[in-house]
């Protein structure tokens, strides 16, 4: 059986004017929308496991099956609906869609790397990052 992955929750990004998303955000839009949790049962259920990370607050670390990482990680690197868009109003008062660039989404995507992941003990002693 393969190791846990563990996901340190990431601060919320800033999207452009002050609006924030959070990691539990995306995580929430790619179990939603992404073919990967949509088409099998076995997504649904992995969509149903990750829900300790739609949860968590920033710095929280969460323990995920390596399964439903891989799923989660994947759809993030490559979303099948594509990456999530704000809502925005016109000065008419009509709504319009406002796609988030991809690059204001890093710090949350880079998040579930393979790197960022590893299980926390497995670090040599003076490799961690401060606290």
């Amino acid at each position: 059986m393969s190791a846990l992955r563990y996901v340190k929750v990431p601060s919320p990004v800033d999207v452009g004017n002050g609006l924030k998303f959070k990691f539990g955000d995306l995580v929430r839009y790619l179990v939603d929308t992404d073919d990967r949790f949509n088409k099998t049962m076995a997504g649904g259920r992995a969509s149903m496991r990750l829900e300790a990370l739609i949860r968590a607050e920033p710095g929280d670390t969460v323990s995920v099956h390596p399964g439903d990482w891989q799923l989660l990680s994947d759809a993030a690197e490559k979303p099948t609906a594509g990456y999530p868009e704000l809502t925005g109003l016109t000065p008419e008062g009509r709504s319009v869609r406002v796609p988030i660039p991809a690059r204001k989404l890093l710090p949350l995507v880079d998040a579930l790397s393979a790197e960022q992941t590893k299980d926390p003990a497995e670090s040599p002693r003076g490799d961690s990052e401060p606290e």
